[in-house]
């Protein structure tokens, strides 16, 4: 199963924030749309950018393999970072 993003607008959140090492730093967000099977309309989601990256671009995506990860606690996390969709061949 392939998870659907659209971004749908290139606007950027951007808040000032507070590291718990007191490093000061600046969290960047874009709005995004996920599509699901089953739900008659997308979920709106916040989508973070990181911080050596830049905005997406307008337009759809899916997760990159390298957003999960394990965590400290040996968990699988996940990071969100997308990749354009590959357009299916007719």
């Amino acid at each position: 199963m392939e998870l659907k993003f659209e971004i749908a607008s290139a606007e950027v959140r951007s808040k000032n924030k507070t590291s718990q090492s007191g490093e000061h730093y600046i969290s960047r967000a874009q709005d995004a749309y996920l599509f699901t099977e089953g739900s008659k309309y997308p979920t709106p989601v916040v989508i973070d950018i990181p911080r050596d990256g830049t905005p997406y671009d307008v337009g759809f995506y899916t997760l990159d393999r390298h957003s999960f990860y394990v965590n400290r606690f040996n968990r699988l996390d996940c990071y969100p970072r997308l990749i354009p969709l590959q357009k299916k061949a007719a």
